[in-house]
């Protein structure tokens, strides 16, 4: 098992870049300051517009792009590569500049800002389409081992001198990591539903991939409106932001390959909402000590949550592939929807720290203000996350499970007809009848998704094509696609040899 789990870790091509723009974003989005640029421009002043700049940016990206694609706006892989890589690299020619022309420091600081958010939310989103387009298995494993190869690639940084990094980033890095998005851009099949289908024509569709995904979104939104509260207190403390860059990187290191282990060994199944209520607790305790503590304290307390918020981005990414994959839903409407949900309570929670800061009462006032507001929207959002209002539990956690299914064991022995049933083959209940039994083990056996699972048993109820797409809440289109996969992985071709394979269990 161990094994398999290692073979899962062989780098390729996509891997690798996106390990490489994870390690070098990682170096201005998710700390409180640049590691590899000159302390002596790291202002407060100047940082505090920077990352309000950057983050503005990445909310109005991502919620510009999810628009666009839900209006069907083209945009071709190439082009959109040659956009995202100009404007990266004039972000970080900016901040280069900013080093050497003090008196405009400031003003280079806020447009560094607003090119990197811009260029960041745009290189997200070509990587999502790309692990999106893939089948479930490559696309997970791609993502996971990139995000664990991206901690090694960070840490890798610090060997090279500070003053040689800020160089290499634009002239080095951005255009490797942005020829591996154009090379797995080369074999996205543009043909599946995600990308061909017009959403304006499956309004419920995508209705639905709201309605599964806003929850979640909220959820993951109220980690990062914590990270922005704390951020806004880490930018006037650089050595806070160093231990939050090194702290995050290591705990995306250790979640990626414990998720990569378990998929691999055991199969896994997340789930965002109940996971911010297994954290729910430590975070809002975390806060509630926070005024009542020295300053060391703040520096842990903003390396954990960022800690979380990077783990957060890597099941982000998979629930959001995941969706696009099941319901056909385009992946830049998908993880935009996501992104500028979360991106937008991150700048609310930067800006309300930065006013708290700037406020009257002495020097336990902030850490008091910024611990209420926390707390307020941590247990806000846990409310809204949490309660059923339709009294349907099926639609409050429906869409929302991500499912890792573990591969088929090579030898695994076929299904006998005539096998005699278990001891624990009970009678099906009213709520499971023997069909539902059957496809049961058949899912099993050959170790389909629950979406899979899905479509099979409404195929062999006699369900068409259009009755299977108005009660999944997917297009035409998308059933088909999963049908032609689900012949596949069971080896058969034609839907009466799936209904016979399905009466062998």
């Amino acid at each position: 098992m161990f094994q398999t789990a290692l073979n899962a870790l062989k780098p390729n091509t996509t891997v690798l870049g996106y390990a490489l723009f994870l390690a070098v974003n990682a170096t201005g989005v998710w700390g409180g300051v640049f590691p590899f640029l000159p302390m002596k421009i790291q202002t407060t002043e100047v940082m505090f517009q920077f990352y309000l700049a950057q983050s503005l940016m990445m909310f109005a990206v991502f919620s510009a792009l999810a628009r666009a694609s839900y209006c069907k706006v083209r945009l071709k892989p190439s082009a959109c590569v040659l956009l995202a890589s100009t404007i990266y690299f004039g972000g970080w020619t900016f901040l280069i500049a900013s080093m050497y022309l003090h008196q405009k420091s400031l003003a280079l600081a806020v447009a560094g800002g607003v090119f990197l958010g811009c260029g960041s939310a745009m290189f997200y989103l070509l990587w999502q389409r790309v692990f999106a387009s893939r089948s479930s298995d490559d696309g997970i494993r791609d993502l996971i081992a990139g995000f664990a190869y991206a901690a090694l690639f960070y840490f890798a940084l610090y060997l090279i001198p500070r003053a040689v990094t800020a160089y290499l980033i634009p002239l080095v890095f951005l255009p490797l990591f942005a020829l591996a998005v154009i090379l797995g851009s080369r074999h996205i099949d543009f043909s599946q539903p995600m990308f061909s289908d017009a959403p304006r024509e499956n309004i419920r569709v995508y209705r639905r991939a709201v309605s599964s995904l806003w929850r979640s979104a909220l959820c993951m939104g109220a980690i990062a409106f914590c990270a922005g509260l704390v951020r806004s207190i880490a930018i006037e403390q650089p050595v806070i932001g160093s231990l939050v860059n090194l702290l995050s990187m290591g705990a995306m290191l250790v979640a990626s390959l414990a998720v990569l282990f378990l998929w691999k060994t055991k199969g896994l199944k997340l789930n965002l909402i109940k996971l911010y209520r297994i954290v729910f607790p430590l975070i809002i305790s975390a806060f509630v000590v926070l005024p009542f503590t020295h300053f060391g304290y703040i520096r842990w307390l903003a390396a954990g949550l960022f800690a979380l918020y990077s783990i957060g981005l890597m099941l982000t990414m998979m629930q959001c592939a995941q969706i696009s994959r099941d319901r056909g839903v385009n992946p830049f409407f998908a993880f935009g929807l996501f992104g500028g949900i979360v991106y937008g309570l991150h700048d609310v929670g930067f800006i309300s720290g930065a006013l708290i800061g700037w406020m009257p009462g002495g020097e336990l006032a902030p850490n008091v203000l910024t611990a209420l507001v926390a707390i307020y929207l941590l247990a806000l959002m846990f409310f809204v996350g949490s309660v059923n209002f339709k009294n349907s539990a099926a639609q409050l956690l429906y869409g929302d499970t991500i499912e890792l299914v573990a591969p088929v064991m090579e030898g695994a022995p076929a299904p006998e007809a005539d096998a005699k049933p278990r001891d624990d083959d009970a009678a099906p209940s009213d709520a499971a009848d023997l069909l539902s039994l059957q496809v049961g083990r058949l899912k099993d056996h050959y170790h389909l998704s629950e979406r899979e699972a899905e479509v099979v048993d409404l195929v062999v109820r006699g369900n068409t094509v259009a009755r299977i797409a108005e009660q999944l809440f997917i297009s035409e289109n998308t059933v088909r696609t999963h049908t032609k996969r689900i012949y596949t992985k069971l080896d058969v071709h034609k839907k009466q040899e799936l209904i016979d394979l399905v009466a062998q269990f």
